[in-house]
């Protein structure tokens, strides 16, 4: 089955090992929306993308039928904002990610989001 250009598709492990290949559709381009990062963390895929220049960040959960997805509503939408995962290794991610966020007017912060939590909070 064709999918559409530089769409990402993602299908679980245990489907594809079991010989399925039905990929689903988790995030596709449009005119003014364009995919800018994802990464993996503690089983969840986290993605970064715009919408008319404005970061939108969403979280992904692999099902063996569907993939489940929340937006990341806690996550700064002003300014310049990266995620990124906390460890180094992605077989040892516990659902911490860390955040920078700045704009022209408040200085970089790092904040701390927990994924499994939904909690948000401020490094010192």
């Amino acid at each position: 089955m064709p999918h559409p250009a530089d769409a990402l598709i993602g299908i679980s492990l245990s489907s594809f090992m079991a010989g399925e290949r039905s990929f689903a559709i988790l995030f596709e381009p449009g005119d003014r929306r364009s995919l800018q990062s994802f990464f993996w963390n503690n089983g969840k895929l986290i993605i970064s993308y715009l919408v008319n220049l404005d970061a939108r960040f969403e979280m992904f959960t692999p099902d063996r039928q569907e993939w489940t997805r929340r937006a990341l509503d806690t996550v700064p939408a002003e300014g310049t904002v990266h995620l990124g995962s906390l460890d180094a290794e992605r077989h040892e991610t516990n659902g911490e990610v860390l955040i920078s966020a700045q704009d022209p007017i408040t200085p970089r912060k790092l904040l701390l989001l927990d994924l499994n939590a939904e909690g948000l909070s401020a490094l010192q």
